[in-house]
């Protein structure tokens, strides 16, 4: 599974490539706003056996759990030189995800640039996912434009999770973690609560 914002498209064919040099039978699979918007550029490599739309959070399960593709939702993938591009779903209740399982990596191994961060290991949090501005120039379609937020207490315990395993510094990746000022002043006061 790769993501890949625009930028990387060349990087993330390329490894492609090499998967399938190495063995022809791994299943790549590509997802990003990129992938979301133009999946027929992944496709059409040769290098990429399907093609994630929107939100891929369960997309990985659908594909080595259901052997029937015309079943899976938010991808695109080719079937008799044709591409298919199945309707795209969000999910309506991030509360539902599985909290990020930063206790399988060695965190300490990756580091941020001192020009975004004061202290590493720095991780990502996202509470938060869509915007409803739908400005023409911006890559979020990909979560689409309702705005979706996880509830304080989910934040909170995703945060007390991130500082167990030994992130130093954390930022939220939101879109506008502000949009609902009643959540978020929320998600601050539990934050110095605890």
């Amino acid at each position: 599974g790769i993501t890949c914002p625009t930028p990387f498209f060349k990087e993330a064919v390329k490894i492609a490539e090499i998967t399938k040099q190495y063995n022809k039978k791994i299943i790549n699979v590509i997802g990003g706003p990129h992938s979301t918007t133009f999946p027929e550029e992944f496709l059409n490599t040769g290098y990429f056996d399907y093609a994630v739309l929107g939100e891929g959070d369960f997309v990985l399960l659908d594909i080595l759990n259901i052997k029937n593709k015309s079943k899976l939702t938010n991808i695109a993938f080719i079937k008799n030189k044709k591409i298919i591009k199945k309707e795209i779903k969000i999910i309506q209740d991030l509360d539902k995800l599985p909290i990020p399982s930063w206790h399988l990596i060695e965190i300490e191994k990756y580091h941020t640039s001192y020009i975004l961060s004061k202290k590493n290991p720095a991780g990502p949090i996202e509470t938060s996912r869509g915007c409803p501005g739908n400005c023409s120039y911006c890559n979020k379609k990909i979560f689409g434009w309702q705005f979706r937020p996880k509830s304080p207490e989910r934040v909170i315990k995703e945060l007390e999770f991130m500082l167990e395993v030994g992130f130093k510094e954390i930022f939220i990746e939101d879109d506008l973690f502000s949009k609902d000022l009643v959540r978020a002043k929320k998600i601050c006061d539990m934050i110095i609560e605890h």
